[in-house]
């Protein structure tokens, strides 16, 4: 399960969603919630955590796990015509956007973003420019050196 994402169908994605909600979530609960026996979900959260998709008991996603390998922040910079609010609205449309923060200094937004491979960050930083981004600035994320996991992958969408 650690080399491709195509093994997760809607289900093992639902299980992931209701997790991220809500970390502590029994199993009966989350059976109930997408339609499936209580062994049949058991057996499902299983295969998630013996994978590797779900680590730790607040169920974090990783991105690796999940085929999103090339991990960067975004420095973006709007241009004056685009409404930060219309901006920020936009964002919810990229699934690669881990985490966006309004920041200080040259740039107006520091996003971090999980992509497959570089085609997927071309498209991300070109749907950027779509979206407003006057200037942007890439750095790869090479280790992580302190933090907790909070990425939520959960949805994996294409733009």
């Amino acid at each position: 399960m650690h080399n491709s994402r195509s093994r997760l169908d809607a289900v093992d994605r639902r299980i992931m969603q209701l997790l991220v909600e809500n970390g502590r979530m029994a199993t009966c609960e989350v059976a109930d919630s997408i339609g499936l026996s209580e062994s049949t979900t058991s057996t499902r959260l299983r295969r998630l955590l013996h994978g590797g998709v779900i680590s730790g008991i607040h169920a974090h996603i990783d991105p690796t796990v999940v085929g999103r390998c090339y991990h960067v922040t975004i420095g973006v910079r709007l241009a004056s015509y685009i409404s930060p609010t219309d901006f920020e609205r936009s964002l919810a449309e990229c699934g690669a956007i881990i985490d966006a923060w309004q920041v200080t200094g040259n740039m107006d937004y520091q996003l971090r973003v999980a992509c497959a491979d570089m085609n997927e960050l071309d498209h991300t930083l070109g749907w950027l420019r779509e979206v407003g981004a006057e200037e942007s600035v890439t750095s790869f994320l090479l280790r992580r050196v302190s933090g907790t996991t909070d990425a939520n992958l959960v949805e994996i969408r294409s733009l």
